[in-house]
């Protein structure tokens, strides 16, 4: 349940380049019938990347002279781009949000697996620890229901660990979804060792609310579509079967049922196991059946 990510990029270029005059080649002089002499021009040649030499011939009598002169351009050139961070939404309670550090004005965004998150007050039992001292309530997106620090630990009140809880509560799992949803809250009992005279410890279910807690029970006293353990032998419930109920095709609790099987049905007849469907915007037991 727990939880909890820019640029400013500066350019600068500076290019210079300076050509050296160009020197004659190496060719020795013709010698003409007046007694001129001819020089070979000589070529000049730059590896410059802004701009090509201007050049200027000179004629000084018999001779002539070649004058290079480069130009340098040079650029400068900067981009700023500003620095930009998160536009965050910083949402009241109740408010759908994905991000605990940017979509709510809490800091807290409660997530409840594939159903979504809701802006809440805690969305762990630390959160309450310097107000209420207990734990913290479990939130519901699907009616943007926040989470809430308990105010009293009481039996039903959300935990993760039994230290947030009433004094002689326990603090047990009441629904399981590995990797997606895990919801704990004071409770009654953690085992049948917790209760006497041969009762049961059983879960009992809030499903619209995403609550309940464990309690002990007599068996065979549980009817169908309510909680039982999953892991027992169904005895809490008046059907003697316990059955897997499934949200989205992934088992969430598990409730007393005609069937668990083909066959607890009557000959001929097959077993539908019971489902958690989402109504609206509230969960339900969808009953198992034999038919």
């Amino acid at each position: 349940m727990n939880d909890k990510l820019r640029l400013l990029t500066g350019f600068s270029l500076v290019l210079a380049l300076g050509l050296a005059p160009a020197c004659n080649g190496g060719k020795e002089d013709d010698t003409t019938d007046d007694g001129s002499s001819t020089s070979d021009d000589p070529s000049t040649s730059s590896d410059s990347m802004t701009s090509m030499p201007t050049t200027t011939t000179a004629d000084t009598g018999d001779s002539s002279t070649t004058t290079t002169t480069a130009t340098t351009d040079s650029t400068i050139s900067t981009t700023d781009e500003p620095t930009t961070g998160p536009v965050c939404d910083m949402a009241e309670l109740g408010a759908a949000c994905a991000d605990p550090e940017c979509d709510c004005a809490s800091g807290n965004c409660f997530v409840v697996g594939p159903l979504g998150g809701v802006c809440s007050e805690c969305d762990e039992d630390a959160d309450c620890a310097d107000t209420t001292g207990f734990g913290c309530n479990f939130g519901n997106p699907l009616t943007m229901t926040p989470a809430v620090c308990s105010t009293t630990g009481d039996i039903g009140e959300s935990c993760e660990s039994a230290d947030v809880c009433a004094a002689g509560l326990f603090c047990p799992t009441l629904i399981e979804v590995p990797g997606i949803l895990s919801a704990s809250t004071c409770s009654e009992c953690e085992s049948d060792g917790d209760c006497t005279g041969g009762q049961i410890c059983t879960p009992t279910y809030d499903i619209a609310n995403i609550g309940g807690f464990y309690q002990c029970v007599d068996p065979g006293s549980v009817p169908d579509n309510e909680g039982c353990n999953a892991t027992g032998d169904g005895s809490e419930c008046m059907s003697g079967n316990c059955a897997p109920a499934a949200l989205m095709g992934i088992p969430v609790v598990a409730v007393c049922s005609p069937c668990n099987e083909d066959s607890d049905c009557m000959p001929g007849e097959t077993c539908t196991l019971p489902e958690i469907a989402i109504a609206g915007n509230t969960l339900e037991v969808v009953p198992g059946m034999c038919g």
